[in-house]
C-alpha cells in the first residue's frame, strides 16, 4: 500500500507557488504544479518551497542599475528591460521532510525540494507500507524579465517598476510594484578615483482575486522583497565596469480562505527566503541613448542579470 497526504483543504497552501510559476511563464508554466505540490501541508511545504521563494526574491532585487554612475547635475530618463536567471545550487534541491498524517512510524528524511530531483525519497512503514514524497521539477535556474523605469535629478535616481496582468479565470491580478532610490554618495570624496552610489529599493508581487473550486479564496497572495546596496565603478570612453555588494530579504506569504462541502477554512502561511548577502561585478557598453549590461551575483542565491536600456 502507498501512502500520501490526503488533506484536500490545507494542500491549498501551495497554490501561490503554482501562481508563482505560471505567471514567470516560459516552459516553467506548462506543467502540472499542483499534483507535484498538494501533497505537501505545514513545515513540508516551507522547507520545499523555500528555493522558489529565495530565486524569486533574488531576481526581483537585481538590474536596479547598469552603472555606478549618477550625474552630479541636469536631468535623465532611462527605460530599462532586465533577465535575471537565478542560479540554484546543489543544496538547494535537498531539504528533510517528515512523514504526515497517520503513517507508522513516523520518520525525517532527505528528499528532494520544488527545484529538486522528479523523484522523492520513499520510505517503509508498518505493514508493508510505504510513504512516497512528492518530486521537484529538477531545473536549474529560475528566469524572470522585468522592466524599470529610473528618473535621474540631482545626482539622485528614482526607479519604479509596475507591471499588472491577469492570468486566467481563476487567477484575475497578477502585479508587480516596486521602487527604488540611488544617490550619488562619490561626490562628497574629493579626487575620488572611482563612481561610488548606495542605494534601497522595496518591491511587492502580488495576487489578487484567486478562486479555488469556483469559490473566491480572498485576494493576498504576496511576495514582499526589499535590498540595500552599493557600488562602485569606472568608465572608460563607452564602457562602464561596475561591481559591489548589497544584502536582501524576500518574504512570501499567502492568507486567504478556502471552502470545501459547505467548511470554510482561514489558510496563512509564509516563508521566508535564504537570499541574503551578495556581491556583484558587471560590464555596460553604452551606445549613446542604447545601453547594454550584464552581471554576476555570488552569495546566498547566485545569479546572473543582463539588460537593454533606453535614455539618456
Amino acid at each position: 500500500m502507498i501512502l500520501s497526504q490526503r488533506n484536500s483543504i490545507r494542500r491549498r497552501l501551495a497554490l501561490w507557488a503554482v501562481v508563482l510559476l505560471t505567471a514567470l511563464g516560459g516552459s516553467l508554466a506548462g506543467q502540472d504544479f499542483e499534483s507535484i505540490l498538494e501533497r505537501y501541508t505545514g513545515e513540508n511545504t516551507r522547507g520545499y518551497l523555500t528555493p522558489l521563494v529565495t530565486g524569486f526574491g533574488a531576481n526581483l532585487n537585481s538590474g536596479l542599475f547598469y552603472t555606478a554612475k549618477i550625474p552630479e547635475d541636469g536631468f535623465h530618463l532611462n527605460f530599462r528591460l532586465n533577465g535575471m536567471a537565478a542560479m540554484f545550487s546543489d543544496n538547494q534541491r535537498m531539504f528533510t521532510a517528515e512523514t504526515e498524517g497517520d503513517f507508522i512510524p513516523a520518520q525525517s528524511i532527505e528528499t528532494a525540494t520544488v527545484i529538486g530531483s522528479g523523484i522523492g525519497a520513499t520510505v517503509p512503514g508498518e505493514g508493508g507500507s510505504e510513504y512516497v514524497f512528492p518530486g521537484g521539477l529538477d531545473i536549474n535556474s529560475l528566469g524572470l524579465v522585468v522592466p524599470t523605469v529610473t528618473i535621474g535629478f540631482a545626482a539622485t535616481e528614482i526607479s519604479v517598476r509596475y507591471l499588472k496582468v491577469s492570468a486566467d479565470a481563476d487567477i484575475s491580478g497578477i502585479s508587480l510594484a516596486g521602487a527604488g532610490i540611488r544617490h550619488n554618495v562619490g561626490r562628497f570624496i574629493p579626487g575620488k578615483p572611482l563612481d561610488i552610489a548606495v542605494g534601497v529599493a522595496y518591491q511587492q508581487f502580488e495576487i489578487t482575486d484567486l478562486d479555488v473550486n469556483g469559490v473566491n479564496a480572498g485576494d493576498l497572495i504576496d511576495n514582499k522583497n526589499w535590498v540595500v546596496h552599493a557600488e562602485a565603478g569606472k568608465s572608460f570612453s563607452i564602457i562602464d565596469l561596475y561591481g559591489g555588494l548589497l544584502y536582501e530579504e524576500s518574504n512570501a506569504n499567502a492568507q486567504y480562505t478556502i471552502s470545501s462541502a459547505g467548511i470554510e477554512e482561514d489558510i496563512d502561511i509564509s516563508i521566508q527566503g535564504k537570499n541574503h548577502f551578495r556581491v556583484f561585478a558587471g560590464l555596460a557598453i553604452n551606445l549613446y541613448v542604447l545601453h547594454l549590461n550584464i552581471d554576476y551575483h555570488l552569495g546566498n542565491q547566485n545569479l546572473l542579470n543582463a539588460g537593454v536600456s533606453l535614455g539618456l
